[in-house]
């Protein structure tokens, strides 16, 4: 019996460490940039010296040679010298550091000391959203081993160097440090409720093809309908003369479509018409077996700010449930927003609601009764990656509007 416990023992502690001397590695190389950090301060997306300077700043700027924020002050300056900072940046953000009277080069000191945290902030975020990536709750030797990421300032200006202690998927891992994570539980339309809306949409982006303005001319070398547009790269979810009346999906596009029907709809006619807390997003599950179609969702706004019921700060955890027979993800909630789900599902009995992820619909249930206790559980045809990618994306919550760009992705020895 001794003997037998010894080898148990000698086995176990041999197994142990060969699990916890991984030899596998993986270095991420990513460069950041704070432009749509910046753009999305002011709130002047319709101010055109601000947008004049920005694009041309989008445009010009090298990263590796200049900050964006410098080159857009002295491009918004060259088109009116008289321009003052504090008029675009003096938002309710910024109200205990920039006021009217702050000059140029106070606001630039304060945009600079929030471009930086905003990057320290994104840097911990993709930090541990490499960890959660990494991490297989099925291996015993995340018990002893457990993912670590290294991280490195690289010589290039705003480039840093991720060095974790696994193999990693390069489209994947790349996937989701570039996603931005923004996640919200939003109500939605039944289609038919908007349906007059997006016939009438199908009406005006007809006189807008016969009419040869700029709209026409984008789309001169694609194959469509013009007589009736719209309704050529988008089947209507429901025959019009149909009775239905559940529902949020509004029309099924082939992927390759689904660019052009955005365009469409973002004409400002076009997009006039729509009901002003519309919201048509494209669904992230396909209606197919390759994955060539997919479904546009009737989104509604129900709060005064414009934004989701509830985000991504009521996530405790999220989890990946991976079987044979399917994928899915567990999210858990917390206190409040338990609450919130449970009032947003008892209000919506017989509707769907929308988990958005980035303004893509992820999952979109009929809602048969009030949901308590803050457990969803996400599932339909997902599939292992993608429930992975969704629990790893959830668990590390939003990063700030920090544009992230994987420059390589490569094992090390």
């Amino acid at each position: 019996m001794l003997k037998f416990r010894s080898f148990v023992l000698i086995f176990s502690v041999i197994f142990l460490f060969s699990c916890t001397n991984s030899k596998n590695k993986t270095e991420i190389k990513i460069q950041l940039s704070e432009a749509e950090y910046l753009y999305s301060l002011p709130g002047y997306e319709k101010d055109t010296t601000f947008l004049n300077a920005y694009h041309f700043a989008q445009k010009e700027f090298n990263p590796e040679k200049e900050e964006f924020l410098s080159l857009f002050e002295k491009r918004l300056l060259e088109l009116d010298p008289n321009c003052r900072l504090a008029a675009y940046f003096g938002t309710i953000e910024f109200k205990d550091k920039i006021t009217y009277e702050s000059t140029n080069p106070e606001v630039v000191a304060v945009l600079t000391e929030a471009i930086k945290s905003a990057m320290e902030n994104t840097i911990r975020v993709l930090e541990k959203r490499i960890e959660s990536a990494c991490r297989t709750t099925s291996s015993p030797a995340d018990l002893f081993d457990k993912p670590s990421v290294e991280v490195k300032v690289l010589p290039v200006k705003n480039t840093y160097s991720f060095i974790v202690n696994r193999k990693a998927d390069k489209a994947g891992i790349t996937k989701l440090l570039e996603s931005q994570g923004d996640f919200g539980f939003w109500e939605t339309y039944y289609s038919r409720e908007v349906w007059d809306n997006i016939v009438g949409a199908n009406k005006l982006i007809r006189e807008k093809l016969h009419a040869g303005n700029d709209v026409n001319s984008e789309i001169a070398n694609i194959r469509i309908n013009k007589e009736n547009p719209l309704f050529s790269i988008l089947i209507p979810s429901f025959p019009i003369d149909s009775s239905a009346t559940k529902g949020d999906i509004i029309g099924t596009s082939s992927v390759k479509d689904t660019a052009l029907v955005d365009k469409f709809l973002a004409i400002p006619d076009v997009k006039n018409s729509l009901p002003r807390d519309l919201k048509l997003l494209w669904a992230l599950k396909h209606v197919d077996m390759n994955r060539d179609s997919s479904q546009l969702i009737a989104v509604r706004v129900t709060t005064r700010e414009g934004s989701a019921v509830m985000n991504g700060d009521v996530i405790i955890k999220a989890k990946a449930k991976i079987s044979k027979k399917q994928a899915a993800v567990m999210i858990v909630l917390n206190t409040e927003g338990a609450k919130t789900l449970s009032r947003m599902t008892g209000d919506n009995i017989d509707k769907q609601i929308a988990l958005v992820i980035d303004n893509t619909v992820c999952f979109n249930p009929y809602i048969n009764s009030e949901i308590n206790g803050g457990i969803i559980n996400i599932s339909g045809d997902l599939s292992s990656e993608e429930a992975n990618y969704l629990a790893s994306l959830l668990n590390c919550g939003t990063k700030p509007k920090i544009s992230v760009k994987v420059i390589d992705v490569y094992e090390k020895n």
